[in-house]
């Protein structure tokens, strides 16, 4: 195989273990890959900016952040990919995921948006480790509207997984022009802009790191990175992936619990 020069991994399920916390020897392999080899490290998450900040502080190296399932690509303060949702897209879809009873969450770049205070707010506070706002939606569009301010992604929650799957199949049946919808865990559905895929990542990185894509190689376990394993010819499915994920991959490694990323670096990047 060529030599690996970027590393691109999913968070939740993938860097993060089920303590949402990174596991030290998952760290330690990261650390070298960088610090010995030089290979960059991206965080490719469906994740706003602020979500992941906090994870590059941890792992203590320069960190590539790809955010929103790839549509904001931030490397060393330059901005390599910016595509937000259309505001009239949001006004649109936030009414049916209330009315199909689930719980829609907004977010902009570093920051999100509840229309009360609930248990889903107290979670995203938890697990992203920064508080968000909540108000009414018409008071948040005014704001946007005025200040032109971008939002990139609608989060739909529910603890049913089936009222998610539901709420999916009537967001395609709808067929909302500009807008892309997809399951990024049981719980959670995301409304995005068409075309949004964490595998457009790999193609902006090389090109803006002039490297090829068969020194890339990406990690994860869910269907919003299934692009990105397939179309990654160094794509490693997490043990605790998805069946389809691992179908499309490269390799499967171990889970996330189990130090999933630190085995395939040993294994593949310090190989002997």
């Amino acid at each position: 195989m060529e030599q690996i020069k970027l590393l691109c991994a999913d968070v939740d399920g993938t860097l993060l273990n089920s303590q949402h916390t990174i596991n030290l020897y998952d760290k330690e392999l990261i650390q070298r890959a960088w610090n010995e080899k030089h290979i960059y490290f991206a965080i490719v998450s469906g994740r706003f900016r602020s979500g992941v900040t906090y994870l590059a502080k941890e792992l203590e190296i320069p960190c590539i952040y790809s955010c929103f399932n790839g549509n904001y690509l931030e490397w060393q303060g330059s901005v390599i990919n910016d595509i937000s949702l259309d505001l009239n897209k949001v006004k649109q879809v936030i009414p049916i995921i209330e009315r199909a009873g689930l719980v829609p969450v907004v977010f902009d770049r570093d920051s999100y948006y509840f229309s009360s205070h609930n248990e889903w707010y107290d979670l995203q506070v938890k697990v992203l480790h920064t508080e968000g706002s909540i108000g009414p939606w018409q008071t948040f569009y005014d704001v946007w509207e005025n200040k032109n301010h971008s939002v990139y992604k609608i989060l739909a929650r529910h603890k049913d997984a089936k009222k998610v799957i539901e709420l999916e199949e009537n967001l395609k049946k709808i067929n909302i022009p500009g807008i892309t919808v997809f399951r990024s865990s049981p719980n959670n559905l995301e409304v995005v802009p068409v075309g949004t895929s964490k595998a457009t990542t790999l193609f902006h990185l090389a090109k803006h790191l002039s490297i090829n894509i068969n020194q890339i190689m990406s990690f994860g376990d869910y269907m919003n990175d299934y692009e990105m394993i397939k179309e990654c010819p160094h794509g490693v499915a997490m043990g605790n992936a998805l069946q389809e994920v691992k179908d499309v991959a490269w390799y499967v490694t171990k889970t996330n619990d189990a130090c999933g990323i630190g085995y395939a670096l040993d294994k593949f990047v310090f190989a002997k």
